[in-house]
């Protein structure tokens, strides 16, 4: 009877291989009741070459942890041939080349995020240049600097118009607002000279 069960689950996990479900044969597979009949040894041998082709499609996607994860199935299944262990090597290479960038990344962005607080957002927008093509982090610190450059300059540009129109308060007020947004900008200690010369003539 028992003998029988393990028939009808050897079945299943050799249509599911048929299927090209390879998850569930792999899973059925390494059972232990099934790998101790001749058929499951089989089953196991006939897995090896389907879990490589999937991990080298996966890895040609770019799905690494797929990839090596079948990789590692393929030579649980079978032991450890020349093709699953030359794609291991490739994959966990490819792995290992992707954390670094990843480390990279990751330090541009600390360095950048430092300048842009610090309000250095000429430095800050120099080190973004340096990041890698497409990183979503990079490209919100780089919004987020220019949008603060534009907000200085407009409001460097409005201050000394209210201080051509001889409107103090205004171009105080402005003048706080360009110091905000663009803190360490070349232009602000001229401005800043000029509010100070405005504000002692008007005292």
């Amino acid at each position: 009877m028992f003998d029988f069960l393990r028939q009808i689950r050897l079945k299943q996990a050799q249509n599911a291989l048929h299927d090209g479900r390879l998850d569930e044969a792999f899973a059925i597979a390494i059972e232990k009741e099934i790998r101790e009949l001749r058929g499951g040894q089989v089953l196991l041998e006939d897995l090896v070459d389907p879990l490589l082709d999937r991990a080298a499609a996966h890895a040609a996607g770019g799905r690494l942890k797929e990839a090596l994860l079948d990789v590692e199935r393929a030579i649980q299944a079978g032991g450890n041939r020349p093709r699953a262990a030359q794609l291991r090597g490739e994959v966990r290479d490819a792995l290992e080349l992707k954390e670094g960038e990843r480390r990279r990344e990751r330090r541009v962005i600390e360095s950048a995020r430092a300048h842009l607080r610090n309000g250095s957002l000429r430095t800050g927008l120099e080190v973004l240049e340096t990041a890698p093509d497409g990183a979503p982090e990079a490209e919100m610190l780089r919004r987020e600097a220019e949008n603060r450059e534009r907000k200085g300059e407009e409001a460097r540009d409005q201050a000394r118009e209210h201080l051509r129109r001889g409107d103090l308060l205004e171009a105080l007020a402005a003048g706080r607002e360009a110091a905000a947004a663009a803190p360490r900008h070349a232009e602000l200690a001229s401005l800043r000279s000029e509010l100070k010369k405005a504000a002692v003539e008007a005292i």
